[in-house]
């Protein structure tokens, strides 16, 4: 599915303009291209890394994600972070 999914970005990007990628998520709207969230017409300052987890989850709204895949697509091996010791959902 991970494939899919860069294949699908890939040809968003050559489009350059000929497909809007936006997806409505109530009051939010998420422009895949400009990697923007906006409610209301108003941009949304967030990280990098929370734009990749709404971006998964907004893709993937009708899946069931696990924590594992959820983990592995936003953190590499390159990529260091502290993990919490509890989480909440």
């Amino acid at each position: 599915m991970d494939e899919f999914e860069a294949r699908l970005r890939a040809l968003i990007r050559r489009s350059a303009g000929e497909a809007q990628a936006v997806i409505g998520l109530g009051d939010y709207t998420l422009d895949l291209n400009r990697k923007l969230i906006m409610k209301a017409g108003t941009p949304v300052s967030i990280t990098a890394l929370e734009y990749a987890l709404i971006e998964f989850l907004a893709l993937n709204r009708s899946k069931v994600i696990s924590r594992t895949e959820l983990y592995d697509h936003l953190f590499d091996e390159n990529f260091h972070t502290r993990r919490r010791g509890s989480t909440s959902f």
